[in-house]
């Protein structure tokens, strides 16, 4: 299997049905660990989506950027996870914070992933 493809930014009113089926896939079918109601928020709204997609054109991986220079909600298809969906959906975020000017961008990742994370230089 190829590596992602294309990066896109978005946001919940154009993408809203695929980001939350992929959040639906991983969270809350896969992870069986975060409750469907406790998944999807106001946020989700306010904020800019990171859509990371197959060389199928299929969206593979999502993460939000908001506001307050919080990248949450990062998830990626079980088999796109060792392909380097993570890191381009952690990637661009972390390039948009800089070019609108952010000096403080922080993840909320579950711990599972401090490890990943660690590798882009954000600290527990």
């Amino acid at each position: 299997m190829a590596e992602p493809k294309q990066i896109i930014l978005t946001d919940w009113q154009t993408s809203r049905t695929a980001l939350q089926a992929i959040r639906c896939k991983d969270f809350i079918l896969e992870q069986k660990n975060i409750p469907e109601a406790d998944e999807f928020d106001a946020a989700d709204e306010h904020s800019t989506h990171v859509f990371v997609m197959s060389e199928k054109r299929d969206a593979v991986g999502t993460g939000r950027f908001e506001a307050t220079g919080k990248i949450a909600k990062l998830a990626v298809v079980a088999e796109y996870r060792d392909r380097c969906a993570g890191t381009a959906i952690l990637r661009r975020p972390v390039k948009e914070a800089g070019i609108r000017g952010y000096h403080h961008v922080y993840l909320h990742v579950q711990s599972q992933a401090l490890d990943f994370d660690g590798k882009f230089g954000f600290s527990q």
